[in-house]
């Protein structure tokens, strides 16, 4: 049995193989065929749907404009009927949710048919491909030999790699946060100010230690966090109103091991702090 799941496919009437990426762990394609610029994008629509996966070989930016073109298909409101049947009655609350969330998923599915070629060294095979060699490794480690990504998540972990270099502004935690990949952004900072104004629970009187669960990037126990009336404290998990003489401290836990690591590398405290950042 292989070590991790592989993709077949038939290119110039030989048999080929490589290791399939799938960081949502989707399974690889059953069916597989090589597409370029010649491919027009109502025909690849067409194969995307029925399950056959597009192993570009041509201009990586055309494989962009491809993708953009089978999202914009794939956003296109259905024709309604004419005159909808009398029996008819609309879908409840939960239903239309439901049909919301299997319409995503139908989208989902068919975008990430569209797949690029990543050789041993983390290149991609194709002319105007970008360099992808330290996105690749911040997010999949050392190189393992060449493999099949879907477009879709090459570019998530391009655009991953972006935000770790230059960070996310969080003027509440006085500072950047650098996120690592597959770990969640704090793209939307309003919950930091709320967690930063919100009234402390009475417990914390009588404890000097704070969890922070399902930590992330630990932008709320590990980042300074700056008070309108305190000025500069020390983080929003760890803030005043903690007992004073005692040894305060944060400890933030995630279960998955790249926000462990990312909360430890993001986490700036000051030394009287004591900082835990663990997996489990």
């Amino acid at each position: 049995m292989a070590p991790h799941p592989v993709v077949h496919w038939t290119e110039g009437g030989v048999e080929h193989s490589a290791r399939w990426r799938s960081e949502r762990g989707v399974p690889p394609p059953k069916r597989v065929v090589v597409a370029d610029d010649r491919m027009t994008a109502d025909d690849a629509y067409g194969l995307a749907c029925q399950g056959t996966a597009l192993l570009w070989r041509s201009d990586f930016q055309n494989a962009r404009q491809m993708l953009i073109a089978l999202a914009s298909r794939a956003d296109r409101q259905p024709r309604k009927p004419k005159k909808p049947a009398e029996s008819a009655t609309p879908p409840t609350p939960a239903e239309a949710f439901h049909l919301h969330r299997q319409a995503q998923s139908q989208r989902a599915r068919t975008l990430g048919m569209l797949l690029i070629p990543v050789d041993a060294d983390y290149r991609v095979p194709l002319r105007r491909a970008p360099d992808v060699g330290r996105a690749c490794a911040e997010a999949w480690g050392p190189a393992e030999g060449p493999c099949i990504v879907s477009l879709r998540e090459l570019l998530g972990l391009i655009g991953a790699h972006e935000w770790r270099s230059k960070g996310i502004e969080i003027p509440a935690a006085g500072g950047r946060i650098h996120p690592h990949y597959g770990v969640f952004a704090p793209i939307r900072r309003e919950y930091v100010d709320l967690v930063a104004k919100a009234p402390l629970p009475a417990a914390l009187s009588s404890s000097g230690l704070a969890f922070d669960i399902g930590t992330g990037t630990g932008v709320l126990s590990c980042r300074p966090t700056c008070f309108p009336t305190g000025g500069p404290r020390s983080s929003c998990a760890t803030r005043p109103g903690f007992p004073r003489g005692r040894a305060r401290r944060s400890s933030t836990a995630s279960s998955t091991p790249r926000a462990a690591c990312c909360a430890s590398s993001c986490a700036r405290c000051p030394s009287t702090w004591r900082r835990e950042a663990r997996a489990g």
